[in-house]
């Protein structure tokens, strides 16, 4: 799967309801995105673009537990 696009997805702390949860691993500036690395608790790999704004910063540090909150129609899914 991969995220369709920035505001679709968005990182609240863990126990927030979301439908999935991970531990934030690593965190990439790029330009007008964040990129957000996720450990999910099922095992599996996320990763979120969160788009930049003014007075924005990581949203959650390395290490730390979050949700990830998913607008509906914010997954497509890949075939290989």
């Amino acid at each position: 799967m991969r995220s369709t696009g920035s505001t679709l997805v968005s990182l609240v702390p863990s126990g927030a309801g979301a439908p999935l949860e991970g531990q934030v691993e690593t965190i990439v500036y790029f330009g007008t995105d964040t990129i957000v690395h996720l450990q999910l608790a099922e095992g599996g790999v996320f990763i979120a673009r969160l788009q930049n704004h003014d007075g924005a910063g990581a949203p959650f540090p390395p290490g730390a537990a979050v949700g990830v909150d998913l607008s509906p129609g914010a997954l497509q899914v890949l075939s290989d």
